[in-house]
C-alpha cells in the first residue's frame, strides 16, 4: 500500500495514501491494478475520477510504449521486451483473454487481436477465427497468448488439447502456430519450450 501511494502522489497529491489501500483492496495487486480495464479502474476510484483517468492514461503510455517495442520488429519470445509486454497487458485480468499475434515469413510483426474472453478458468480458442484472420492477413503464422487469473503457470490439459487442434487446422493450411504462451502474474511459459506443441 506504501509503495503505491507514492506511486499515486504525482496523480493523487494528498488524496493518495486514502486511495492506495482502496485500490489494493479492490485489485489485490498493482499488477492487476495495471491490468485492469480503464472503466474498472474509474470505477474503483469513485470521486476521484480525474486521478482514475490520470493512472489509465499512464498505463496506456506504459503499454503502448511496450507494444511499439514488439511491433516495429520480429517478433522474438526471447527478447524481455516481448514477455514484459505481455505479462503487463494480460498478467492481472481478473477473467482470461486469448489474443493472436500475427507474423510474416520472417516473423514479422502483423497484428495482434483479442480472439476470444473466457471467465476465471476457461478461454475458448476459436479455430475459425484464427485461421480466418490468417488468411486475411497473408500471415504465415502466429502465437496464441493467454493468461491464468489463478497465476498458476501450468497448461491445464484442455490448453494442451486445443492448441495442439489449432496446430493440426493451420498446418494442413500451410499456417504455422510458432508457440503458445501462458501468462500468469508475470511469468511467461511456453508451450513450445514444454515440448506440448
Amino acid at each position: 500500500i506504501s509503495v503505491l501511494a507514492e506511486l499515486l502522489r504525482p496523480f493523487a497529491g494528498i488524496e493518495a495514501g486514502d486511495l492506495a489501500p482502496i485500490l489494493i483492496h479492490r485489485f489485490g495487486t498493482i499488477d492487476r491494478m495495471l491490468a485492469a480495464t480503464d472503466s474498472q479502474i474509474l470505477e474503483a476510484c469513485g470521486e476521484l475520477n480525474e486521478v482514475g483517468q490520470m493512472i489509465a492514461g499512464a498505463r496506456a503510455l506504459v503499454l503502448a510504449s511496450l507494444q511499439e517495442t514488439v511491433t516495429r520488429a520480429k517478433v522474438d519470445p526471447d527478447d524481455a521486451s516481448f514477455a514484459n509486454y505481455l505479462s503487463l497487458k494480460l498478467g492481472g485480468r481478473p477473467h482470461e483473454e486469448l489474443p493472436a499475434i500475427f507474423v510474416d515469413q520472417v516473423g514479422g510483426f502483423i497484428a495482434e487481436e483479442l480472439i476470444s474472453i473466457g471467465g476465471i478458468g476457461r478461454v475458448d480458442a476459436k479455430v475459425s477465427v484464427i485461421i480466418r484472420r490468417s488468411i486475411e492477413l497473408a500471415a504465415s503464422g502466429f502465437y496464441l497468448v493467454h493468461n491464468h487469473p489463478s497465476r498458476c503457470p501450468n497448461p491445464s490439459p484442455e490448453d494442451v488439447r486445443s492448441t495442439k487442434q489449432m496446430a493440426s487446422v493451420a498446418r494442413a493450411l500451410e499456417i504455422d502456430l510458432i508457440d503458445h504462451f501462458v501468462i500468469a502474474g508475470r511469468n511467461v511459459v511456453s508451450m513450445r519450450r514444454l515440448h506440448l506443441l
